[in-house]
C-alpha cells in the first residue's frame, strides 16, 4: 500500500461506487452505507474497503473484545487522504493485535462472552480465524 496515491484511493471503476464522501459537517469523510445491504452489492472504492476492515471490522472487534479502538473513529467515519488512511488502518491493526499477542495462548482460548450473543463461547482465537478470513476477502476484492 505504500505506492497507493490519492487519486487511487478514491477512484470510482463503476457507476454507483461506494466510497468515503466529504461530509460538509466538520468529520473529514463519510463511507457509504445502507442497512440491509443491497444486493446486489456495489462495487465500492479502496478508500471504502480501507474504512470496511478499519473501522467496521477491526475497531468494531476491538471495541467489543478489548475495550479500545485503534481508529478513535465510529459508525461511517473515515478520512480523504490516503497517508492518514494507511496510517490508521495501521493503528487499528496494531490495536487489535497487540493484545492477543501480549495474552498468548490464555487470551487466544478466551471465550468471548455474553457480549458476543450467539458467538459467546467461541473463542478469542475462532475471532481471530474470523478477522482473517474477513481481511482477506476484502483486501482481495
Amino acid at each position: 500500500m505504500s505506492g497507493l496515491d490519492q487519486i487511487e484511493y478514491l477512484w470510482e471503476p463503476a457507476p454507483g461506487c461506494w466510497s468515503v464522501r466529504g461530509a460538509g459537517d466538520g468529520i473529514a469523510g463519510v463511507a457509504d452505507w445502507a442497512d440491509p445491504n443491497p444486493d446486489p452489492a456495489p462495487v465500492t472504492t479502496i478508500a471504502w474497503r480501507m474504512w470496511h476492515i478499519a473501522v467496521d471490522c477491526l475497531d468494531s472487534y476491538s471495541r467489543q473484545r478489548f475495550d479500545s479502538r485503534g481508529t478513535g473513529l465510529d459508525g461511517t467515519d473515515w478520512v480523504l487522504d490516503v497517508v492518514e488512511a494507511r496510517a490508521l488502518l495501521g493503528r487499528a491493526w496494531h490495536d487489535f493485535r497487540t493484545p492477543i499477542v501480549e495474552g498468548g495462548p490464555e487470551q487466544l482460548a478466551r471465550p468471548l462472552g455474553p457480549g458476543w450473543g450467539p458467538y459467546s463461547e467461541h473463542s478469542t482465537l475462532a475471532l481471530v480465524l474470523h478477522v482473517q478470513r474477513e481481511f482477506t476477502h476484502h483486501a482481495a476484492e
